[in-house]
């Protein structure tokens, strides 16, 4: 009997983990965070976050076996350690081979983290141990068993029939939320932080890549590794120097900055130009998914890449226009202490942003060279007016977009 209470409770704690971290899927780093994984994504922003996560519940599920054990009058440590083991072994152990291998059991591309993993097995059998010292003082906490048995039967029948009432009456408007692509973006861009989108801006108009195509892959890889991580990692890279680095998570065999790595990235990106088709300022989904494949081919990543270059391009500057040409397009406007700078994608030869009245504000023409667009960054000062764009397609072709933000500074904030 005691053998027989060990063993199942043991195995019985292992399933209560692997339902828990099946009902969050959870899948990071080994997969890139898609657009519905929003607790994921805030599991990873920081280390302590990472480690709770993989600690608090082996900590808490080999507490309650231990204390149930030892009462059936089996072997608590052991019924503890079989809980530990099993669920490293059906997680972050099988996690670990394929990332090593570089497949998953499907056969799909996997990058290395074993690294992670290997982290995260620690922890895990870190956890273990400590419940199996801590269970004897925490046993009072634990009901016993057949209080156990009572409380689940009440806790799933509750369930049961809440379920089956918010089912019939549905959820109040208020209740439900939506997080989608802005809001990736808006976590994203926060973990980046302006000064690197900046410099990121800057490199790209210099390169001749795509800007809105730079960010998009940057907010993708923070959004995987954020600044918590990359620093970690430049740590390793002091002792195993291979690796990849920076917001772009460019591959180098010794460690970058988030600087270093985005201008290596805008250098790579610039073979592409900007992805706009010929048709006019729409987005080529074929040259995007072409060029994010080359950064990185897992499926996910090009995905995400897609989604946040759709939302930066079209959503988030539609609301400046009341209408626009399909020569130019303002992508972001840059709210700096004391100018307003309106970064611009365009495929004109000519570019002038000047009041209702026609007073010019800024000018600024194609560089000599480069791909069918270009980007350039109208910075002005504060002006009341709504300003009109000026797409100045050759000597006697002109269009013209009219803005519907006032330059003024103290409508965007410092």
């Amino acid at each position: 009997m005691p053998i027989i209470a060990t063993l199942l409770l043991g195995a019985a704690g292992a399933a209560l983990l692997w339902g828990f971290y099946r009902s969050l899927e959870t899948r990071w780093p080994d997969h890139y965070i898609s657009l519905n994984e929003t607790f994921a994504l805030r599991v990873s922003q920081t280390w302590i976050r990472v480690v709770s996560f993989r600690a608090i519940p082996v900590f808490i599920v080999g507490v309650g076996v231990g204390v149930t054990t030892n009462r059936l009058g089996g072997w608590a440590w052991v019924a503890i350690a079989l809980a530990t083991a099993l669920h490293a072994a059906q997680s972050n152990v099988r996690a670990f081979i394929e990332s090593v291998r570089g497949r998953d059991s499907r056969d799909n591309f996997v990058i290395n983290h074993g690294a992670y993993h290997l982290v995260a097995i620690g922890i895990t059998l870190t956890s273990g141990a400590a419940a199996i010292f801590c269970y004897r003082v925490l046993g009072f906490l634990v009901p016993k068993p057949v209080a156990l048995l009572e409380n689940l039967w009440i806790a799933g029948f509750v369930t049961v029939v809440g379920g089956l009432a918010l089912g019939l009456i549905g959820q109040p408007p208020s209740s439900r939320r939506s997080d989608g692509v802005s809001y990736l973006i808006w976590r994203g861009r926060r973990d980046i932080g302006i000064d690197l989108l900046d410099a990121a801006f800057e490199t790209a108009v210099s390169d001749g890549t795509d800007p809105v195509l730079l960010q998009s892959i940057m907010i993708v890889e923070a959004l995987q590794r954020p600044a918590w991580v990359r620093r970690i990692e430049r740590v390793k890279g002091k002792f195993l120097p291979r690796g990849s680095y920076g917001v772009t998570q460019e591959y180098a065999d010794h460690p970058l900055s988030d600087e270093e790595a985005l201008r290596h990235t805008s250098s790579a990106l610039s073979q592409w130009g900007l992805v706009s088709s010929d048709i006019g300022m729409h987005i080529d989904h074929g040259a995007i998914w072409l060029a994010a494949s080359a950064h990185n081919p897992e499926l996910r990543f090009i995905q995400s890449v897609q989604n946040v270059y759709g939302q930066l391009f079209y959503q988030d500057a539609s609301g400046l226009y009341s209408d626009h040409d399909d020569y130019s397009r303002v992508v972001s406007v840059r709210r700096y202490p004391d100018r307003i700078g309106l970064r611009i994608v365009s495929m004109a030869e000519r570019l002038l942003l000047a009041t209702p009245g026609g007073e010019p504000l800024v000018d600024t023409s194609r560089p000599p060279g480069g791909h069918t667009y270009w980007a350039a960054e109208l910075v002005v000062r504060p002006t009341d007016s709504t300003p009109v764009l000026y797409s100045f397609i050759d000597d006697r072709r002109m269009v013209k977009s009219q803005l519907v933000i006032a330059l003024q500074v103290e409508e965007f904030g410092s």
